[in-house]
């Protein structure tokens, strides 16, 4: 809302020390109305407020025949919330509103803590069986959830997504995520609504598995990458003794990563020593991580002799939107893109 989105502005600008004006530019807002439904990406997201000392918003998402709510911070304590209302703290709408909370979700992300600003745990444990069994806590350590309560805790990190299986893709819901997945690129801003048709013809869906290689160091690129989901790793290698191999990674650590290069480094040594301890003195070294929405490879679409650098794997499942550079270079067409890629190579 926009309350929340001014509160947020005022604190990261006092945190940052950046203006509010900056942080306004790197992003788009667009606010919700408690109540009303915004249709997202083929879904629908539905907003409500909950008790918490500073103003918090949870949220109801529904896609594909499923749904999830996510309480955030929220004082979840029917006695408590009975206890305000005949203190006059809170109206008896608002209390019957906090009252009603959406249970019947298929997955239920729901905090718990320390009272009176958080949901006490005894709330959740006096839930029914089978609210319980589709109830993920959040908010707490994982010794504080009761052995045997039936309840179990939403773990962090990517490689611990909950998926809903047998979820209905809703129609166009692909064409939707590649046009905001490429809208989403700075480089390729510049490309009109006219391009979609051809952007979505020339689009190929790529799929690995936790562990595959995307790309192959020492291989011709011909093609440009662009995460859908999961996460990726830029590798190079260096010795245990610090020593780093002679990489030229600047393909993948560009201006856009907004990090340094990697610097490379030497240790004189004999030919005798490198004999018999280079081949297993050399492991991999992880340079530069990639998720959801980031983009790799586009080097190889300014030229069709680029090497790659660096080996890239995926660390998790991931689906990548891939754009080979015949194809590309006709979508480019008639822009700058080409020009402003080569200024940043």
């Amino acid at each position: 809302t926009s309350t929340i989105m001014g509160c947020f502005l005022r604190k990261y600008s006092a945190l940052s020390g950046l203006s509010q004006e900056f942080l306004r530019g790197v992003f788009k807002f667009r606010p919700v109305r408690i109540g009303e439904s915004i249709k997202c990406r083929g879904g629908i997201l539905k907003f409500f407020y909950t008790l918490h000392s500073i103003p918090c918003v949870g949220f109801e998402a529904y896609f594909g025949g499923k749904s999830i709510v996510f309480s955030a911070d929220h004082m979840n304590d029917p006695v408590k919330i009975r206890q305000l209302c005949q203190e006059g703290v809170l109206s008896p709408g608002r209390r019957d509103e906090l009252l009603n909370f959406p249970w019947h979700h298929d997955v239920i992300l729901h905090e718990a803590g320390v009272p009176p600003i958080h949901t006490p745990m005894d709330t959740l444990v006096s839930l029914s069986d089978e609210i319980k069994k589709r109830v993920f806590v959040v908010h707490v350590a994982l010794e504080t959830i009761p052995p045997d309560s039936g309840l179990q805790p939403a773990i962090p990190g990517v490689e611990n997504t909950i998926i809903l299986k047998d979820a209905e893709v809703p129609p166009h819901s692909d064409a939707l995520e590649i046009l905001e997945l490429v809208g989403s690129i700075e480089l390729f801003s510049g490309l009109n609504i006219k391009r979609a048709g051809e952007i979505l013809d020339f689009v190929h869906i790529e799929e690995f598995k936790k562990g595959d290689t995307v790309v192959t160091k020492g291989e011709v690129g011909t093609c440009f990458y662009a995460i859908m989901s999961g996460v990726a790793e830029v590798r190079v290698s260096r010795s245990r003794s610090n020593t780093y191999t002679a990489e030229n990674i600047s393909t993948y650590l560009n201006d856009k990563d907004r990090i340094k290069p990697v610097l490379v480094r030497y240790r004189s040594r004999s030919t005798e020593d490198c004999a018999t301890s280079c081949e297993d003195d050399i492991t991999p070294f992880t340079v530069k991580t990639y998720f959801a929405g980031d983009y790799f490879g586009e080097q190889s679409l300014i030229s069709d002799s680029n090497i790659r650098t660096a080996d890239i794997l995926a660390v998790t499942d991931l689906r990548v939107a891939v754009f080979y550079r015949s194809e590309f270079l006709w979508l480019l067409d008639g822009t700058n893109i080409l020009q402003k890629m080569s200024h940043m190579a």
